[in-house]
């Protein structure tokens, strides 16, 4: 299965907006809302594209750019099972609640039953249902079935509240109904990265060294320079495998750690 998503409206063409402090943002919310949803889809095995219009400064632009992306751009122009716009409604500032509802093209029962499970996960105060979306640029526009969810009203307090309560239950519902089955609680394990080749054992040594003072490392003189009048010699030593190293008659020895530690070991002699 393979599903596209776009969240409504764009950057510079806001949606709806509540009353502070209650009031919900659509843009942000739906920008949130898409990549949760995107999530629980892709933990039950679903290929899932999302778009964000962060480009488009009217709304016939941003309607014509949401379009262009599910038709032409998502899944490389190619087939998907379904497209999935996600907003948030408006109407007049209530101190009560509204609820839930899904715009279709053709999908009519995959949109009463994304409906019926935003309403149960938030328990809002209606699930308004299944609407005939024909009139909408989106739902008509696009080439694959398309639902157009409307996951409360933003100007509706109530709706705000048992929203920001449930935002993750909502996502997972809409991304369980869509898939079919249920979310898996546990995520696939990220299989980690085979260890690099470790079976030659080598020293790696960078030096400041000119005339002045000389220090003996595994049997090699190492010629300093004199720093402020005080003769040194720098050194920056890494062993790699199991290598010891003799600096002025005292034994080093790299024990290799358990990747993907490194001891690194950083020694200036003064003589």
């Amino acid at each position: 299965m393979k599903i596209a998503i776009t969240s409504g409206h764009a950057q510079d063409v806001r949606g709806a907006a509540g009353p502070p402090p209650w009031g919900l943002d659509e843009v942000n919310e739906a920008r949130i809302c898409t990549e949760k949803i995107a999530d629980y889809l892709r933990a039950a095995g679903v290929e899932v594209e999302t778009w964000h219009d962060n480009q488009s400064q009217s709304q016939s632009a941003n309607l014509d750019a949401i379009v262009r992306w599910h038709n032409n751009t998502a899944f490389n122009g190619g087939d998907h099972q379904y497209d999935i716009s996600v907003h948030f409604n408006a109407y007049q500032v209530t101190s009560g609640g509204r609820g839930c509802e899904v715009y279709y093209g053709s999908p009519y029962e995959m949109a009463k039953k994304i409906s019926a499970a935003i309403y149960n996960a938030a328990d809002f105060v209606e699930d308004r249902g299944a609407k005939d979306g024909s009139h909408l640029t989106v739902v008509s526009g696009t080439r694959e079935p398309c639902c157009l969810l409307e996951i409360c009203f933003v100007d509706a307090q109530d709706d705000c509240e048992r929203y920001r309560a449930s935002t993750d239950a909502i996502c997972e519902a809409i991304a369980a109904t869509l898939a079919g089955q249920e979310i898996p609680d546990e995520r696939p394990p990220i299989e980690p990265p085979e260890p690099p080749d470790e079976t030659v054992d080598y020293v790696e040594m960078d030096t400041m060294a000119t005339d002045g003072v000389q220090v003996l490392i595994n049997g090699l003189t190492i010629h300093g320079t004199y720093v402020e009048g005080q003769p040194v010699v720098d050194l920056v030593l890494e062993g790699h495998g199991d290598v010891s190293m003799l600096i002025n008659g005292e034994m080093f020895h790299n024990e290799p750690p358990p990747f993907p530690e490194r001891r690194r070991s950083r020694r200036t002699s003064k003589t």
